[in-house]
Formats: structure tokens, C-alpha cells, sequence
């Protein structure tokens, strides 16, 4: 599966690798797995790495994913997202999520370095 996931409670944070072309259909798995993992719980913050991916996200896909966002809102009430990325084409579909979700309880961020998405996750002064 091109998407893998690990939830850290100590950290409260659950951090999804992305290495094959995004498609609808793992993130859908993806959110599942989230779902179901007993350490799945509010308050958990989402680091999502797509620094390896070769192609962006098609507006598409952002538009389709919006869904799914409010699903795990559902659960983890307000909640961050960043999302690590390279390349200015997935920068700017990072953007667009981040516009898209503003209406969600869900704050999406893209970001271009791990240690920046991670600081913004910890930043209880951002929502």
C-alpha cells in the first residue's frame, strides 16, 4: 500500500508516509485504518509526508479528500494536518486543501521541511 501509518499517543500524533501516487481509494483505507487504530483518539495531530510522491494531487483529489477531513473532525473534534511536500506543484495543491478546509474543524497546512510541519503540529497557539 502506497500509504503507511503509525500513531505515537506519547506524541499524539499519527504519521502517514505517502510513497506511491495518491488515490482516492488508500486515503479512503488510509482513514479506515486511522478509524479503527485503538490509539486513534482526540486531540491527535496528522503529519502526512509526501516528500517521495513524483506527481501532485490533482484539485480533483483535494476536492474529494474535504470528506474525508470532516469524517475524522467527527472524531478528533478540531484538528491539525500538515502536510510535507516538494516540489511547488504539490505546494500549491497543499494551499488549495488548506483553503478548501477552512469550513471543517480540520486546519490544513502544507509545509516544505519536516521540522516545520512538526513545530506547527506542537504550536498550541495555531489552530
Amino acid at each position: 500500500m502506497p500509504i503507511t501509518h503509525a500513531i505515537d499517543a506519547e506524541d499524539e500524533m499519527a504519521r502517514l508516509e505517502v510513497t506511491g501516487p495518491l488515490r482516492l481509494e488508500e486515503i479512503e483505507q488510509t482513514v479506515e485504518a486511522l478509524l479503527a487504530d485503538p490509539a486513534f483518539r482526540p486531540g491527535l495531530r496528522i503529519l502526512s509526508d509526501h516528500s517521495r510522491l513524483q506527481e501532485s494531487a490533482s484539485t480533483e483529489l483535494v476536492m474529494q479528500v474535504l470528506p474525508l477531513l470532516k469524517r475524522l473532525a467527527e472524531r478528533l473534534g478540531t484538528f491539525k494536518c500538515a502536510l510535507i511536500v516538494s516540489g511547488d506543484a504539490s505546494y500549491g495543491m497543499g494551499r488549495m486543501a488548506e483553503i478548501y478546509a477552512q469550513p471543517t474543524a480540520a486546519s490544513v497546512r502544507p509545509f516544505r521541511s519536516m521540522d516545520e510541519a512538526e513545530a506547527w503540529l506542537r504550536d498550541e497557539t495555531t489552530v
